[in-house]
């Protein structure tokens, strides 16, 4: 009881059937901090510039591979009480899979050294801008909703128990 209460802060948040999902939150955070650690070893090692590029993807293809599976597993279990709080979550892992995959596809069209450019550099800064900023306000924009529908329902419940008190009297 005494442990249960000193980690609260760190359950608590969580649905009663995930109240350890914490831990599966640093077991990513950890496995992508290894792959960036690998990356770096990688970029340090390599000499040649078209192997560094390839292993440059491969350490991209690790990345996205953890977040799927993390956005995967956050489907099965959905480790938060209300719904809101699920979808926003699911919408920030998708936003980073989806930033993720537009980086990979920014260094291949826009440094190949070709100065026809098959896209301006400016478009994918515009569209990673969008994501970023676009990703977490739709979700920001859902927990605002489902809080004021939360409190209308509050509401409405309030009357009917002011109604049924008036009833009896």
């Amino acid at each position: 009881p005494r442990l249960v209460r000193q980690v609260s802060f760190l359950t608590q948040r969580f649905a009663e059937h995930a109240s350890l999902w914490q831990l599966r939150i640093w077991q990513r955070q950890l496995a992508l901090m290894l792959v960036r650690f690998c990356g770096n070893l990688i970029y340090l090692s390599v000499s040649d510039e078209r192997a560094f590029t390839v292993w440059r993807y491969v350490v991209a293809v690790f990345a996205i591979m953890i977040n799927l599976f993390s956005l995967r597993w956050h489907e099965l279990r959905k480790p938060f009480l209300y719904v809101y709080q699920n979808y926003i979550d699911r919408v920030l892992y998708m936003t980073t899979i989806f930033l993720l995959l537009l980086a990979m596809v920014q260094s291949a069209t826009v440094g190949t050294g070709d100065e026809t450019g098959a896209t301006p550099p400016g478009a994918f800064d515009v569209i990673m801008m969008m994501v970023v900023l676009g990703g977490p306000a739709a979700a920001a924009l859902v927990g605002w909703c489902s809080h004021r529908r939360t409190r209308m329902q509050l509401k409405e419940i309030g009357k009917c128990k002011e109604a049924l008190v008036a009833a009896q009297d």
